[in-house]
């Protein structure tokens, strides 16, 4: 006998499922369900809001997923808060006025977050109130600066997290298998308001790999040395071919080749291009060339946009040719230095900024391996062994700090520096015994977080902490092959080796455990043996070769697909403890994007949600559960009024019972998985062809497509009025073999009609008492498209941002600039990546009250100068015969030729270097470069700077629009102070700081002219003529006026390396006799002898003024 699914009380699969009888779970009318959700069921649906809410509630149901879901998650442990002040305030504001100390707290936390029961393939997304912050579907940044964190997809071998164990203690914190979990490490609360935001996951369990790449046009590319500057957006390539030798400068985003060079000719030969190329943070190469302690030893500078040199010097004695060196900062006052080790001769060796040796610090291994900063402005440079020579060697770890020190003539650097030595034996798995070759070990990474530094040679990596000076863990490379190179750039939470030129492996940053990796040769085009560059950013590899040239293959995408309903049934049906051979879902078809089991549940009310979208039933027949979707075939069977032991009931609902509109809500699989609505409704305009006018709203807890949704509500709208006639008969014994959801075809007094069987029941007479419902197909045809809308924007993480700075301490732009001797007024530009974008400028004298200083509304036009500009002897003429050839980083399109009228008006001001000039003409060259003829030089009183010109120089262009202004107290001049530039979107925790010393150019009197010298018996008489720095242009009166409260002038007479200063109040002549010539020198000749003149005019807020310097 065939029953209705789940209709016998308290026994058999009705016990199991937790359903009893008359329940009338799923076989049933779709206006019943509808109109009574519930019914059959005892707890609601979860409501679609309740999926994206963190929780942390004890004792919370573990949901259960299925394809691809969005969902919430609930907070399972939380560490101590963190917190660091940030002081704003105090001091001199930006009228030189006292401002009120205010400190506030930014919060970090480490926190655990269950998502759902495991085992699941893959993490997709997180959200942090609504911002993503990890994100593998795009082609951008995966993961938001400062977000650290580790994913347990919940498989059967689990172990416990370190950071949990770290704080609760080893053995305390279980290893959650078979739960997915994530756990944040030291989480920035900042940004959301200093609380734990609200978390939501996107997961899978039914991951669709994808292999995005970028291609470049370049063919071939045969590096020996290849490197990526993040912050510039830049790739260089060193190429050493067997014919020309190559230096290419390549975009990181669209791979087109910018600039190349010759190298010798127009590049330095790296002494040995595997080493690779040495960048500071500011964009310059330091390359070491020559060999060991042979003639021709050089250190040179090189421009990165432009690729030329921009210094040189040759080593000193007993300093051997450099190798790998890293940059680093004094934290107080700024300076610059970069730290080198040697190439072969058992040294480190410091430079300042002019190349000179400052330190040379004795080692006894003797290669330089690697060279990096710590965030302690702490250099760390590697020496061990040689290919050459020797191949076994202890591995040094050199220490370098830089600390001023105070004389008379100014403040000089120098260096500290400590040795840390690793045994050669302890550097390899078997101490270079059993076949081992070498170990020459490399410094191959910095892992700020724990302060580690990374190495790595042919038979093992390893980490080293700074802090307790020893080796933390280490990993042997033996289930590694092939020549492995371990790429440096991380996120603080892996670290990716290339392995046998095929294979992306990435390690975990805390244990050196591998967590997976990617087979390169999966990308298109990408075979043979691959090289590359990884960018932790955004998770991909720079790949190259002389196959396939250049190509970016973003690594680890991919989307999660759905699962199919018959699978879901079947797995819901078990957990509810039902054999396999009791079900039977062959009839199921189709699939949906994800489902989701929120809440306990009997597994009819886990199913009823998924038979209201797929329109199926369930029918206990041959002791097996079978699952039958609507619009099935008929059976076959027709009943006729002689098959009947007494007249059918035939009953039809009233039309004012009936739905004129159902909508249904669902996580919108097209839209980000965000809640959406699709609707269907009959037309009763302008015509009435119905009286129903019930308005049904459903929420489904799943993932759909807007065309899923709104064929979803077309077919139960459709279904609830073709069911709206029901009947009811009694049948003898031969139909027994009917089984509810069977399609039988009812002929009565002729007239035929399709019913769908609702109730089986065997009644104690001995008849069978059926119950059905009309039928009428529905044409899948006459389907409409979902609106999927056009609000929803697939938002990409946010690069991390970098701002260029460049602080201008110049004389005044404009007259209205100036404070009246309140304060200095100072200038600044903001470069960043992002076309057109400004920022904001803050300061701090301390590393805690960064105070805002003003605005540059558009980024910096700047770019750099390819040749050095000649000096002219005619400063304050236009300059028809000298030119500079510029190439430009930003704002290109912003160069103009101007008339002379527009250029004495003020237009196309230019700094370059230190001297501010304005040209007339602009040229385009070939090359790209732009040619500046017509130029006035030494505007505003900058003729100074008219020599020293060099190649390299910065040239920006000074408008209102990309210059923005601050102001500072005079009690802050000549003190050190951390800048910020910080670029729209970005923190200012994000943000480099810079130190700069901001001296009030400003304030300073320009330098007197028309200086006059004649000797009168044996006296000197000189004169000149004084400037304003206000006030003076365009005047035709013959009085030049004063800036400053009164006219004094200082004069340095400089004679044989002496010299003296004479002063002069209210007059432009002074008279320096031969008897004072002699005092002040203490000789006694006959006669004043040339002499140099450094004048000077005085101020009272800033003292001496620009220099004007004659031999008289």
């Amino acid at each position: 006998m065939a029953t209705l699914a789940f209709g016998l009380a308290g026994a058999g699969l009705g016990a199991v499922t937790g359903v009893g009888a008359g329940a009338g779970w799923l076989v049933g009318t779709t206006l019943g369900r509808l109109l009574f959700p519930n019914e059959g069921g005892g707890s609601a649906a979860p409501r679609l809001t309740d999926l994206n809410v963190t929780g942390a509630s004890y004792g919370a149901a573990i949901p259960r997923l299925y394809g691809t879901m969005r969902l919430g998650g609930n907070i399972t442990w939380v560490s101590d808060l963190r917190s660091e002040a940030v002081t704003s305030g105090g001091g001199g504001g930006k009228g030189g006025a006292s401002q009120p100390e205010t400190t506030g707290y930014v919060y970090y936390a480490s926190i655990a977050v269950a998502i759902c029961e495991g085992e699941v393939d893959r993490l997709l997304k997180i959200w942090a109130d609504g911002d993503v912050i990890y994100d593998t579907t795009s082609e951008a940044a995966v993961i938001t600066p400062g977000v650290r964190f580790r994913f347990y997809a919940g498989d059967a071998a689990q172990q416990p997290d370190s950071i949990l164990e770290a704080a609760e203690g080893a053995g305390h914190v279980p290893g959650y298998r078979g739960l997915c979990y994530v756990v944040f490490d030291n989480l920035p609360l900042g940004p959301y308001g200093n609380r734990l935001p609200n978390l939501e996951f996107l997961v899978t369990k039914a991951p669709v790999a994808a292999h995005p790449q970028v291609e470049s046009s370049i063919a071939s590319v045969n590096a020996s040395t290849f490197a990526h500057d993040p912050a510039r957006g830049l790739l260089y390539s060193y190429e050493v071919t067997g014919g020309v030798d190559t230096v290419r400068k390549i975009d990181a985003e669209t791979l087109e080749e910018l600039a190349s060079g010759a190298v010798e000719t127009e590049f330095p030969r790296l002494p040995d291009a595997a080493v690779g190329f040495s960048r500071d943070r500011g964009g310059y190469f330091w390359i070491g060339t020559g060999s060991a302690l042979l003639a021709g030893r050089q250190i040179h500078r090189v421009e990165g946009e432009t690729m030329q040199v921009v210094a040189s010097a040759d080593l000193p004695a007993g300093v051997g040719a450099i190798g790998p060196s890293t940059d680093i900062r004094h934290p107080l006052t700024g300076a610059g230095f970069q730290v080198a080790g040697s190439q072969q001769n058992y040294q480190v060796v410091v430079f300042d900024a002019g190349l000179n040796v400052i330190a040379s610090i004795e080692t006894t291994a003797r290669v330089s391996t690697g060279a990096v900063t710590d965030k302690n402005e702490v250099a760390w440079v590697a020496l061990s062994g040689r290919a050459t020579g020797p191949v076994f060697s202890d591995l040094d770890i050199v220490r370098v700090s830089i600390s001023p020190v105070e004389s008379l003539s100014g403040v000089s650097y120098e260096a500290q520096s400590e040795i840390f030595t690793l045994p050669s034996a302890s550097l390899t798995p078997l101490g270079g015994s059993g076949g081992e070759t070498n170990n020459i070990t490399r410094l191959v990474g910095y892992l700020p977080a724990t302060d580690e530094l990374l190495f790595q040679n042919a038979y093992r990596i390893f980490k080293w902490s700074t802090r307790s000076q020893s080796v933390t863990v280490s990993r042997d490379v033996s289930d590694l092959s092939g020549a492995l190179s371990l790429v440096n750039g991380h996120n603080g939470m892996e670290i990716v080796f290339i392995s046998a030129g095929r294979y992306a492996v990435y390690l975990s940053a805390a244990t050196l455990d591998e967590i997976e990796r990617v087979d390169l040769y999966e990308f298109d085009g990408v075979s043979n043996s691959v090289s590359g560059v990884y960018d932790a950013a955004t998770d991909s590899l720079y790949a190259f070769n002389t196959d396939f040239g250049l190509k970016r293959l973003f690594l680890r995408r991919g989307s999660g697909d759905g699962a199919l309903i018959a699978e879901i049934v079947a797995d819901l049906c078990v957990l509810g403890r039902l054999e396999v051979g009791d079900i039977d879902v062959s009839a199921l078809t189709g699939s949906i994007p994800g489902y989701l089991v929120t809440r306990p549940q009997s597994i009819a009310e886990a199913l009823t949600p998924l038979s209201q979208y797929a329109l199926f039933d369930a029918v206990e027949s041959g002791d097996t559960l079978k699952f039958i979707p609507r619009n099935q075939a008929p059976s076959g069977v027709t009943l006729q009024d002689a098959d009947m032991l007494a007249p059918p009931e035939m009953r039809r609902l009233q039309e004012s019972e009936l739905p004129e509109r159902i909508s249904l809500s669902y996580l919108a699989a097209d839209a980000g998985y965000q809640i959406g609505t699709q609707m269907e409704k009959r037309s009763f305009r302008p015509v009435a062809t119905m009286f129903g006018r019930n308005q049904i709203a459903r929420d489904l807890p799943m993932a759909l497509t807007a065309d899923e949704a709104r064929a979803a509500a077309a077919k139960s709208l459709y279904a609830a009025w073709a069911e709206r006639q029901t009947f009811s008969a009694a049948l003898p014994l031969r139909f027994l073999a009917l089984d509810p959801a069977d399609v039988v075809t009812l002929d009565l007094g002729g007239r035929t009609s399709a019913v769908r069987l609702m109730q089986s029941r065997f009644g104690a007479d001995f008849t069978l008492e059926t119950e059905g419902v009309s039928l009428s197909p529905f044409s899948e045809s006459t389907l409409a498209a979902g609106d999927s809308g056009s609000g929803y924007q697939q938002v990409l993480i946010r690069p991390a941002v970098t701002a260029e700075l460049f602080l201008l301490d110049l004389p005044l732009l404009r007259d209205q600039d100036g404070a009246g001797g309140t304060g200095s007024r100072f200038y600044f530009a903001i470069s960043t990546r992002a076309a057109g974008a400004g920022g904001a400028l803050y300061s701090a004298f301390d590393e805690e009250r960064y105070e805002i200083e003003g605005n540059a509304g558009a980024g910096a036009v700047w770019g750099v100068a390819l040749n050095a500009l000649a000096a002219t002897d005619r400063p304050f003429q236009t300059d028809h015969n000298s030119h500079v050839d510029i190439r430009m980083i930003h704002g290109a399109e912003e160069l103009e030729s101007l008339s002379d009228v527009a250029l004495l008006n003020g237009g196309n001001a230019l700094l370059l270097g230190d001297e501010i000039l304005q040209f007339g003409t602009v040229t385009e060259n070939e090359d790209g470069s732009y040619r500046l003829t017509h130029l006035i030089r030494g505007r505003r009183g900058t003729e100074g700077a008219i020599t020293g010109h060099k190649v390299g120089d910065r040239a920006i262009l000074l408008r209102r629009s990309e210059i923005g202004g601050g102001f500072t107290a005079l009690a802050h001049l000549d003190m050190p102070r951390r800048w910020k530039a910080v670029a729209a979107g970005q923190l200012i925790e994000a943000a480099t700081p810079v130190t700069r010393t901001l001296t009030g150019n400003d304030l300073r009197p320009y330098a007197p002219v028309h200086i006059a010298a004649s000797r009168i018996d044996d006296d000197l008489e000189i004169t000149w003529q004084r400037r304003t720095r206000m006030g003076g242009g365009g005047s035709l009166s013959t009085a030049v006026p004063l800036s400053e409260t009164s006219e004094r002038y200082e004069l340095v007479f400089t004679y044989a390396g002496q010299s003296v200063s004479k002063f002069v109040h209210s007059a432009r002549a002074y008279v320096y006799s031969l008897s004072d010539f002699n005092d002040d020198f203490g000789l006694s000749e006959g006669a004043i002898p040339p002499l140099t003149l450094t004048l000077y005019q005085l101020s009272e807020t800033i003292g001496r003024g620009f220099p004007a310097t004659e031999i008289i």
